[in-house]
């Protein structure tokens, strides 16, 4: 018979939507929590994961993507970026920062990084573009992209023009990755968006260490 590598933080993942669904566990405030049910039920299995339910989350650069042999079918992509400076024109000092999850919501990934020189919207859409190679590692088929960014989602979305013409280039490059997935959706959320919040954070904190 065949063996299948495991990945551990697929099957994690996997695990908390079915605890989820059944009332395993709750959630507050993104902890997670031992229902009275799922306590009892655990306790009859000989399981602990008390400390698990609240692993730490893995760094992009802690992943070797050749060592990603199980995919995530599914996964919730929330990018931002944003830029310091004179931001608008001739572009800042910029940064990224995203959140790659299970369809749960619950992270699997994330990252953030330092742009140089870079527009609002550019920042924005190279967040996006560097999400969407991240999410290749993973073997994924269907992405859900969250931004409060307005104006790339209806831009992605056909319903605003792009006459910028570095924003047209970016444009390309995210159509041009769409092809490795069979869907790619955009999806505009308001900026207090809980997993959008944490994706701003990292792009602060990001740019405060460059004294901007």
């Amino acid at each position: 018979m065949k063996k299948d590598k495991v990945n551990l933080q697929s099957l994690f993942g996997a695990f908390i939507c079915w605890a989820k669904s059944n009332n395993w566990i709750s959630e507050e405030n993104n902890e997670f929590f031992l229902t009275e049910e799922g306590s009892d039920e655990m306790s009859a299995l000989g399981l602990d994961i008390k400390e698990v339910l609240n692993g730490k989350e893995i760094e992009a650069d802690d992943i070797d993507p050749e060592s990603i042999k199980k995919e995530i079918d599914k996964v919730h992509l929330y990018t931002d970026g944003g830029s310091r400076g004179n931001q608008f024109v001739e572009g800042g000092k910029a940064a990224i920062g995203m959140l790659l999850c299970n369809e749960c919501d619950e992270v699997i990934m994330k990252h953030k990084q330092y742009l140089g020189k870079a527009t609002n919207n550019q920042a924005e859409y190279t967040a996006l573009i560097t999400g969407l190679n991240l999410v290749k590692n993973f073997h994924s088929k269907y992405v859900v992209c969250f931004s409060d960014s307005q104006l790339m989602i209806n831009q992605l979305n056909g319903l605003y023009r792009i006459k910028d013409t570095k924003l047209q280039k970016l444009v390309m490059k995210v159509k041009e990755l769409e092809r490795d997935f069979k869907s790619v959706k955009y999806i505009h959320l308001p900026r207090e968006n809980k997993m959008l919040k944490k994706a701003d954070k990292m792009v602060n904190k990001v740019l405060d260490a460059q004294g901007v």
